[in-house]
């Protein structure tokens, strides 16, 4: 009998982690003294991954997912690969935190192909389901307090494509920046990750879209609603569609063209 009773407590003992991870939030962290990180995220449903800088020497993740459950591992060959995995529920929602000098590399699940990399501070990722569409939680997602980065790297792709504008309400594109991102007044998607081609999906809301392109910037394409918008060909810059605004900013040290799609359009030569 006794050990019948101490048998039962076990069990009670072990369940009780396990019921809190599924519905609460779980965390963990790890010592990190190398200088670069790969983050790969692994997931059955879609979600945002939510990326801030701290500390040196240390790797912060927390994660949450409503009826489901996430787990986190730091391994690879040299030890610098954190690797995120989500399991069943709806939406997850993950906040990373990695030292302030770390380069980072962030692989998110049901992208085609490549990975979003930067030395900077970043923002919000986020990936659709697997079948491509949005979870119902994203949809239901309340905006952002600021603008959302939807992508962030060093270097510009050599297009970036916004392939629906139904819920664009004014495309800012400031060119002289010191790296290039992505964001936007609603949470987006990724399509493309890669160096060459990003594509970048908007919801159904009304938003409006903030794409910095880095000055050094010498071959770069922006397709809006299927058609070319903007072009940088060595330092030459030329715009494509109306209506737009062309303004110089910073006494010239850098240009901004704002569009403004009607019913999601824009008139292009």
């Amino acid at each position: 009998m006794k050990s019948s009773i101490i048998l039962a407590s076990a069990l009670i003992l072990c369940a009780g982690p396990a019921a809190a991870q599924e519905w609460g939030v779980n965390r963990r962290f790890f010592t990190f003294l190398d200088n670069e990180v790969t983050v790969e995220v692994s997931a059955e449903t879609g979600g945002r991954l939510h990326v801030i800088r701290g500390e040196q020497g240390r790797i912060e993740v927390s994660a949450r997912v409503d009826g489901g459950m996430s787990s986190f591992a730091l391994g690879g060959r040299d030890g610098s690969t954190l690797r995120i995995t989500t399991v069943g529920g709806q939406t997850a929602d993950v906040i990373l935190v990695v030292p302030e000098d770390t380069y980072l590399r962030v692989r998110l699940p049901n992208s085609r192909s490549g990975e979003v990399a930067s030395s900077r501070p970043s923002g919000t990722f986020e990936w659709p389901g697997p079948d491509g569409a949005e979870s119902s939680g994203a949809r239901m997602a309340p905006a952002p307090m600021a603008p959302a980065t939807a992508h962030v790297s060093d270097e510009a792709p050599r297009v970036l494509d916004v392939p629906r504008l139904n819920s664009a309400r004014r495309i800012t594109v400031d060119i002289g920046s010191s790296y290039f991102q992505v964001a936007g007044t609603r949470w987006m998607a990724v399509r493309n990750g890669s160096t060459t081609n990003v594509e970048i999906q908007t919801g159904s809301e009304p938003e409006d879209l903030f794409i910095s392109i880095p000055a050094h910037t010498r071959n770069f394409t922006l397709k809006l609603g299927g058609k070319t918008a903007l072009s940088i060909r060595g330092r030459e810059v030329s715009s494509y569609c109306e209506p737009v605004v062309e303004l110089e900013i910073a006494g010239g040290a850098a240009r901004r063209f704002t569009y403004t799609p009607a019913a999601g359009r824009l008139r292009c030569r």
